[in-house]
C-alpha cells in the first residue's frame, strides 16, 4: 500500500516542479523583456526621441 502512494507522490512532485519551472521561465522572459523595453525608453529619452 505504501509503494504506489510514494510513486504517486514522486510523480506529482516532478510534475509540480516541471510546471513551476515553465511558469518561472515565462515570468523571467517577461521580466527581462520589460527591463530591456524600459532601458530602450530611457535611451530614447536621453536622445530626445519620444515613443
Amino acid at each position: 500500500m505504501v509503494k504506489p502512494n510514494a510513486r504517486l507522490l514522486q510523480v506529482s512532485l516532478i510534475f509540480f516542479l516541471y510546471i513551476a519551472l515553465i511558469v518561472e521561465n515565462i515570468f523571467y522572459k517577461e521580466l527581462v523583456f520589460a527591463v530591456v523595453r524600459n532601458r530602450e525608453k530611457e535611451k530614447n529619452k536621453e536622445n530626445g526621441i519620444i515613443l
